[in-house]
C-alpha cells in the first residue's frame, strides 16, 4: 500500500509539472499579441496615498516579450517627489496591466505632459543655483 501511495504522489508531481507547463504556454499564447499591441501606446493612471492626495502616473509602453511589458514612466506626486524611469519591466502581465484603472491618451499628451514636468524641473534647478 505504501508503494502504491508513494507512486501516486510521483504521478501527481509529474502531471502537476506538466500542467503548470501547459497553462504558461496558453499564457504565452493568449498574452503576446495583446502585449504587442500595446507597445507605443500611452496611458495616465491616477494615482495616490490616500482620496486627498492625488495625482497623474503617465506610462508608454516601450517593448514586450512574453507577454509582459516593458514601460517609461514618470509622476510627480502630492508631495513634489518626482519620478522617472525608463524601459522598466513592468512586472505584471498585459490582462493585469489593462485591467487597473489606466487610461489611453494619445502620445501627444503624454509628451505635453513629460515636457511640462521638465521645464518644472528646470525652472526648480534654476532657483536652487
Amino acid at each position: 500500500m505504501s508503494e502504491l501511495v508513494d507512486n501516486l504522489k510521483k504521478l501527481v508531481q509529474e502531471y502537476s509539472k506538466q500542467l503548470g507547463e501547459l497553462r504558461e504556454k496558453i499564457r504565452v499564447l493568449e498574452e503576446v499579441p495583446q502585449a504587442e499591441a500595446l507597445v507605443g501606446k500611452c496611458f495616465k493612471y491616477l494615482n495616490h496615498y490616500n482620496s486627498s492626495n492625488q495625482w497623474w502616473l503617465y506610462t508608454k509602453i516601450v517593448r514586450a516579450k512574453d507577454g509582459i511589458i516593458w514601460v517609461d514612466s514618470f509622476q510627480e506626486d502630492s508631495y513634489g517627489k518626482i519620478e522617472i524611469e525608463f524601459d522598466k519591466n513592468s512586472g505584471i502581465d498585459t490582462y493585469n496591466y489593462m485591467g487597473n484603472s489606466s487610461i489611453l491618451i494619445s502620445e501627444e499628451e503624454y509628451i505635453a505632459a513629460q515636457k511640462a514636468l521638465i521645464k518644472k524641473i528646470v525652472t526648480k534647478s534654476k532657483r536652487s543655483s
